[in-house]
């Protein structure tokens, strides 16, 4: 589920296809491909290799890579920077 931060709405749905890569001390490294349907039907990928904390250890703000877009997003790529708010809740930004 995708949500406005402004309104709070649900805006969309995050679809994802993840690998484990590494396995750490703290936390293990995900890789995902990810795309962010939105309910207009304008679409977002993001490729991205994610730290999953083991239990108890902190969250971190991470960075993915946009690699395309549909519809108002077509042509979009650069950065995507993650936020995490809690355990699989993100601040999303994409510039």
């Amino acid at each position: 589920m995708i949500k406005n931060a402004d309104i709070g709405n649900v805006v969309g749905t995050a679809y994802a296809n993840c690998d484990k890569d590494a396995v750490g001390t703290n936390a293990d490294e995900v890789l995902c491909t990810s795309v962010l349907k939105f309910n207009d039907g304008a679409q977002i990928a993001i490729d991205a290799v994610i730290p999953v904390p083991h239990p108890g250890a902190e969250l971190k703000e991470f960075d993915g890579i946009v690699t395309g877009g549909a519809l108002k997003y077509q042509g979009l790529t650069g950065l995507a920077h993650f936020v995490p708010k809690s355990v699989g809740v993100y601040e999303l930004s994409v510039g």
